[in-house]
């Protein structure tokens, strides 16, 4: 199960920071996927906007390794921290962008081995 609010603060994100500031069309994808192998469920949503340059994507790494937020910025951290209370360490998130090119958040939610 996936808390309400765990994707739409990273679609809005797209919408305040990923829009190309030269008017080019930015897509969004959500994808959803199950990971058989790894009995893993993956979400990933991703665009084509502006990206994020390496310093900035450096700071929200770093916030999220030690939950806590380094910027004013608090979205992404709040999803991270609800999630890891919620899944613990069946949970990660991974932050992906290259300046001008992408931004893909991808969160991935392993379950519990049957016994």
């Amino acid at each position: 199960m996936i808390p309400k609010l765990t994707i739409q603060p990273l679609v809005e994100n797209v919408l305040n920071h990923g829009l190309n500031p030269n008017g080019m069309k930015c897509t969004i994808v959500i994808k959803t996927k199950y990971d058989e192998a790894n009995n893993t469920c993956i979400i990933s949503v991703s665009d084509n906007g502006q990206g994020i340059s390496p310093e900035r994507l450096s700071q929200i790494r770093e916030s999220l390794q030690n939950e806590r937020s380094i910027t004013k910025s608090f979205g992404l951290l709040n999803i991270y921290q609800r999630m890891k209370l919620l899944y613990g360490d069946k949970f990660t998130m991974q932050v992906d962008s290259m300046e001008g090119k992408f931004t893909k958040f991808t969160l991935c939610i392993r379950k519990e081995e049957k016994a």
